[in-house]
């Protein structure tokens, strides 16, 4: 059985089938995944061509998170720096063997793994981001504070 067949993912952002509903021509989604004895690591993206005007006789690729978040995420672990120390070896040789020259992730906000790669990526903050639980009848009155409440009134 293939490894792929045997991954849970935490996220439907993670699912490569999710990924697979933003190809189009010339983007492709890839799931790399990484495993060795400290553990395993799928990373899911979309490889876009660069057009690069005056270089026709090779292609350059850039990378990029499916909508929402992404990023590698670690399925399972004995030792997690030496296993995010082994993954970056083995996708820096992955991507110089496909020509991926740029990356650029949108690291989930709740699961935190951009805190586990902190170390393998230059990852900045950019936003805050804002959740809630659509569960409850009242998701406004009950998710919300008074003055934010009376914004969203006015708004609508």
């Amino acid at each position: 059985m293939a490894v792929e067949s045997q991954l849970t993912y935490p996220d439907i952002y993670f699912e490569p089938s999710y990924a697979k509903l933003y190809e189009e021509n010339g983007i492709d989604a890839i799931e790399y995944i990484f495993e060795n004895e400290y553990g395993l690591v799928s990373h899911l993206f979309m490889k876009r061509i660069i057009d690069i005007p005056g270089i026709e006789q090779e292609n350059y690729y850039d990378i990029v998170t499916p909508y929402g978040y992404g990023g590698p995420i670690i399925h399972r672990t004995s030792d997690r720096e030496k296993l995010v120390a082994a993954y970056m070896d083995g996708f820096a040789r992955y991507a110089a063997e496909n020509n991926i020259i740029a990356e650029f992730i949108r690291f989930h906000p709740i699961l935190g793994n951009g805190e586990v790669f902190q170390t393998a990526y230059n990852a900045i903050y950019d936003r805050k981001t804002v959740g809630t639980n659509l569960t409850y009848e009242d998701v406004i009155g009950t998710e919300f504070s008074k003055k934010k409440r009376k914004i969203i009134r006015k708004l609508l």
